[in-house]
């Protein structure tokens, strides 16, 4: 994941076997519309 640039995510984890990316979302993200992703 040496590309990816966060925008959304606070932090990421990539499984041992690299099969798995567990992210980490900052709080407050909200959608287009203003509704809070939930």
């Amino acid at each position: 994941m040496r590309d990816v640039l966060p925008n959304l995510a606070e932090s990421w984890e990539l499984s041992e076997d690299g099969r798995t990316t567990t992210i980490h979302l900052r709080p407050g993200i909200k959608w287009s519309d203003g509704h809070p992703l939930t």
